[in-house]
């Protein structure tokens, strides 16, 4: 399963550029029948997809997705604003939700000098009692803010 992320700006006039270095991926996940919620905690740097509740499905690779920011002003302050919650779909299967976005991906950092600037993204999966085995993707929309000092 995986959630690719499109960068949306919302500063008119700024000395950044912005870039998806590596989309959300939740890797292969052979899910609990009775349901699972799995989480990515990104909050503090990259991260790998674990069982959040007390299931049993197993997971191969997956990884935290990566904004990058490249300032070129020292002091700009950079806000990433990410939704609430994004449905993810497959062909003919059952929606799954992804949310506690904000709550495990960085979120604010100021730059210190000309630099990159990477804000790992995670999240929570929430997989349905008896979910289908399919690929499914989402775009995630976020909002970047950069303020020049």
């Amino acid at each position: 399963m995986s959630v690719s992320i499109l960068c949306l700006f919302k500063a008119a006039a700024f000395s950044a550029g912005v870039s998806l270095i590596r989309p959300l991926s939740f890797g292969n996940i052979i899910a609990s029948p009775f349901g699972e919620i799995i989480e990515i905690n990104a909050k503090t740097g990259p991260a790998v997809p674990v069982v959040f509740t007390a299931g049993n499905s197993q997971i191969d690779g997956g990884f935290s997705g990566i904004i990058r920011v490249s300032s070129d002003i020292p002091g700009q302050m950079i806000n990433v604003a990410y939704p609430v919650s994004v449905v993810l779909q497959a062909s003919g299967a059952a929606d799954m939700v992804l949310d506690g976005i904000d709550a495990r991906s960085k979120i604010f950092a100021v730059s210190t000098a000309v630099e990159e600037i990477d804000f790992d993204v995670g999240g929570l999966l929430h997989i349905n009692s008896g979910q289908k085995s399919q690929n499914y993707t989402a775009t995630l929309i976020v909002t970047v803010d950069i303020i020049n000092p």
